[in-house]
């Protein structure tokens, strides 16, 4: 008899599992966007995620010899700046926070950025928005554009039109590149996601 009530708890336990994972799918285009995330490595930015409502970016960098961690949060009204700083004992000091009241505009520039609030475009409207100076080739697996500017070389993603990659083009030595990122997207059932996975 315990055998029995041992097997169904272990199926509940799997389906209730199975239903809390997120479909996939492999195409974004014609979908709408509810939210976007994102990892990343090297620059001053290593985490955002915006909304509908709100956004989040944290970054770090090394600035004579301290660690400077900076936490922006923005709504619909503004934006908070908090800048912390860590010695190389591991002591901690807090700059005052700085508020922004720009009438939502920094979330509006990334919710656009993103395609949060609106459909997902197809990959020719990304190609088309980027111009013609490209160069396709590939990179992190994916089929991406190479633009190349007066001081940097940024590698896009073809499909999404998201920055993969920042490297310097005198050696070729990469400034930023893209960990994860990740848009939650709507469905009839619920949501769904897609997400691009350039580093564990």
């Amino acid at each position: 008899m315990r055998n029995i009530y041992l097997i169904i708890f272990v199926l509940f336990l799997t389906l209730w599992i199975g239903c809390q994972r997120q479909a996939r799918v492999a195409n974004p285009a014609g979908w709408q966007v509810l939210a976007f995330e994102m990892t990343a490595s090297g620059g001053s930015m290593q985490y955002l995620r915006v909304d509908a409502n709100s956004f989040e970016i944290r970054g770090e960098r090394q600035v004579r010899g301290e660690t400077m961690r900076t936490t922006v949060r923005g709504n619909k009204q503004g934006r908070i700046i908090i800048v912390e700083w860590f010695d190389r004992a591991g002591h901690r000091r807090t700059d005052p926070p700085i508020q922004i009241n720009d009438n939502g505009q920094s979330l509006q520039s990334l919710q656009a950025n993103y395609y949060v609030g609106s459909v997902f475009p197809s990959s020719q409207t990304i190609r088309a928005r980027l111009g013609s100076n490209l160069i396709a080739t590939t990179y992190c697996g994916r089929q991406a554009y190479e633009v190349r500017r007066a001081r940097q070389v940024d590698m896009i993603d073809a499909q999404t039109g998201i920055q993969l990659a920042v490297y310097r083009p005198s050696d070729r030595t990469v400034i930023w590149s893209l960990r994860s990122a990740k848009w939650m997207l709507r469905s009839r059932q619920g949501t769904v996601t897609y997400e691009i996975v350039c580093a564990p």
